[in-house]
């Protein structure tokens, strides 16, 4: 690359894009998997207590 007569040179690093990498990122550990499941229950509860006080 040559800018007002200096010349240099850069490299293209490409990160991996969402359909290489795979959904979200790759696959889910069981740690991921079990923050899925203890948020999903939190969730559910939260709803059961907001509905049930109505």
């Amino acid at each position: 690359v040559s800018v007002e007569g200096q010349k240099g040179q850069f490299t293209v690093v490409a990160l991996p894009t969402a359909a290489e990498a795979g959904f979200l990122g790759g696959p889910l550990g069981t740690g991921g998997i079990i923050a899925i499941v203890v948020a999903a229950v939190a969730l559910a509860l939260g709803l059961v207590f907001v509905l049930r006080r109505e």
